[in-house]
C-alpha cells in the first residue's frame, strides 16, 4: 500500500489512499501507521484490487453477469475518519458500502472492515444501514416494543430519541417514511460501534433529524474514534463536517484525499462560490454524462398535447380530515385547498407533518368519504376515471418486484417509439436496454420516472421523486 502525498494528486483513478485519523494528522504518518508502524490501530477499511459485478445463475451454465460496478478500488482509511461517499447515480457507492456491511460475498483479501474480511467475517463492531424498512416488515409494534426495554435505559438511545425526535409509542405501520426512517436509525445507532457504514441515510429526513444525526455522527468520531462512512447526493453543511472525501466515477474511485487536500472545492471557496461543495459536486457528476440533444423537445411536446382548459379547480380539498385507523389520532384536519390549471405547487414539511399523507389521498390511494378531495371535479378515491387524468409517483419500485427484464421489455414498443419516451431518456440519461435488477436505487428510480412520464397526463403528484 502506497501513502497518499500532500497535496493529494492520484496518478490513477484506482490509486491506493492511505488516508488519516481525521485529526489532520499528515497521510504518509498515517500510511506508515496503517502498514504496521508506530503502533497505531488497524485501518478501518482497507480494499485491494476489489472489483464486482451483479448477477450470475444458479450454475456455470447460466450464469450471466452484469457490467462492473466496481472496478480495481485501491483504498485505506484509518480510524476516526468521516469520509463523504460521493458520486453520480451507478457509480459504485453503494455497492462498495454493502460490501463493507459484509452483504456481498467477495474474496477474503479485497475487502477488509477492522483488518477483517468484510462478508466472511462477521463482527458485532460495524453498522450498516443501507436496507430500508417497509412497513409490511412489521407486525404493528410500537417504536418501544422494537428497540425494547434494556436498550431504552442507556443514555445512548435517550440522547437519541431527543435528537430524532421519535414518540416511543408511535406505532411503525402507522407513520411517514421519514418517521419510520427514524426509528430505523435509532434501532441501528442504539449501541456503539467502530464503524458506521451509512447508504443514503438522511433521504427521508427533514432538516431538524438531519442536522441532529450529523451532530450526533460527529461527536461519534471524534470523542470515541469511531469511523463513518456515508455516501449521499445532499451536500448541505458537509464541507465542515467530513474529514475526508472519496468520489466515485464509472465504477471506479476517480479522487480520494482529505477535505483539506480537496484542492478544486478550496478554488472555488476562494473565489466567493456560494455553495462551493455543491458545486464541486455538480461539475463532476454533470461530467458524467452526454448533454440532451434537446433540453426542450418540441416535437415531444407537440405529441404529448395541451391540457384543454376546464372551468373551476384543477385540484380541491373541501375540510379533509383523515386518520390511518379507527382509533387513531387525526393525522390531517380541516385541510382546504384549491389550485388551477398549470400551476406547480411545493408541499413542504417536517416529518410527520402528513405530505406523502395528502398526497396519496389526492392520488386515490386512501380511502375517504365522497366530496371531500377532487381532481378535475371527479372524486379522488370514489371515482375511478379520476385515474387517467392523475399519475401518482411515490411507490417506489423494489428489485423484487421483477424478472430481470430490460428497461424497454418493460416499456414496451408502443411506448419506446413515442417521441416523449424518447425525449425523456435522453433527459434522465437513462438507456433502454439497461436491466432493471442490475441498476442501483437512483438508475431505477430514473426507469420509474421514466415509465410514469412517458405518458402524458394533465396532473402529477410526485412524492420524493429526486430523494435517490
Amino acid at each position: 500500500l502506497k501513502s497518499c502525498p500532500t497535496p493529494y494528486s492520484p496518478p490513477s483513478p484506482s490509486h491506493v489512499a492511505i488516508m488519516g485519523d481525521g485529526t489532520g494528522a499528515d497521510a504518509g504518518t498515517a500510511g506508515a501507521a496503517a502498514r504496521g508502524g508506530g503502533g497505531q490501530q488497524t485501518p478501518a477499511l482497507e480494499c485491494r484490487g476489489l472489483s464486482y459485478c451483479y448477477g450470475g445463475g444458479a450454475t456455470v451454465h447460466d450464469r450471466g453477469f452484469s457490467e462492473p460496478k466496481l472496478i480495481d478500488v485501491n483504498c485505506a482509511f484509518q480510524q476516526g475518519c468521516r469520509v463523504l461517499v460521493s458520486g453520480a447515480n451507478g457509480a459504485g457507492k453503494s455497492t462498495l458500502l454493502s460490501i463493507m456491511g459484509g452483504k456481498k460475498m467477495v474474496p477474503r483479501d479485497q475487502c477488509r472492515v477492522l483488518g477483517m474480511a468484510a462478508f466472511h467475517d462477521s463482527s458485532e463492531a460495524r453498522m450498516y444501514c443501507g436496507d430500508w424498512w417497509r412497513t409490511d416488515f412489521f407486525f404493528n409494534l410500537t417504536v418501544a416494543e422494537l428497540i425494547g426495554e434494556e436498550r431504552l435505559k442507556s443514555a445512548r438511545v435517550q440522547e437519541l430519541i431527543d435528537i430524532m425526535q421519535i414518540n416511543m409509542s408511535w406505532r411503525i405501520n402507522a407513520i411517514s417514511d421519514g418517521q419510520r426512517r427514524r426509528c430505523q436509525l435509532l434501532d441501528c445507532l442504539a449501541l456503539e460501534k467502530k464503524v458506521y457504514i451509512l447508504d443514503e441515510i438522511t433521504t427521508d429526513l427533514d432538516l431538524y433529524a438531519r442536522e441532529g444525526l450529523l451532530r450526533f455522527l460527529r461527536k461519534e468520531t471524534e470523542e470515541k474514534g469511531a469511523t463513518v462512512f456515508y455516501a449521499t447526493h445532499i451536500f448541505d453543511g458537509l464541507a465542515d463536517w467530513a474529514t475526508h472525501m472519496l468520489h466515485f466515477s464509472k465504477a471506479k474511485i476517480a479522487r480520494c484525499c482529505t477535505m483539506a487536500d480537496l484542492k478544486e472545492y478550496h478554488d472555488l471557496v476562494a473565489n466567493g462560490t456560494r455553495v462551493p461543495l455543491y458545486a464541486l459536486m455538480r461539475q463532476w457528476v454533470f461530467q458524467e454524462y452526454d448533454a440532451p440533444m434537446d433540453a426542450n423537445s418540441k416535437e415531444a411536446a407537440q405529441e404529448a398535447g395541451v391540457v384543454p382548459p376546464i372551468e373551476g379547480a384543477v385540484l380541491e380539498a373541501n375540510n379533509l380530515s383523515y386518520a390511518y385507523a379507527q382509533g387513531l389520532p387525526t393525522v390531517l384536519k380541516d385541510i382546504t385547498i384549491s389550485f388551477g390549471r398549470a400551476a406547480r405547487i411545493l408541499v413542504v414539511g417536517a416529518n410527520g407533518a402528513c405530505k406523502s399523507t395528502l398526497m396519496s389521498i389526492l392520488g386515490g390511494k386512501r380511502m375517504i368519504r365522497r366530496g371531500l378531495a377532487s381532481i378535475l371535479g371527479k372524486d379522488c378515491f370514489n371515482d375511478t376515471a379520476v385515474g387517467r387524468e392523475v399519475m401518482y409517483c411515490g411507490d417506489w419500485w423494489r428489485t423484487n418486484f421483477f424478472m430481470n427484464l430490460k428497461l424497454a421489455e418493460l416499456l414496451g414498443d408502443k411506448v419506446t417509439c413515442t417521441k416523449r419516451c424518447q425525449h425523456l431518456a435522453d433527459v434522465l440519461q437513462v438507456k433502454l436496454d439497461w436491466m432493471i435488477n442490475d441498476l442501483s436505487d437512483g438508475q431505477r428510480r430514473r426507469c420509474q420516472l421514466l415509465e410514469i412520464l412517458s405518458t402524458p397526463r394533465p396532473v402529477y403528484l410526485m412524492d420524493e421523486i429526486t430523494s435517490d
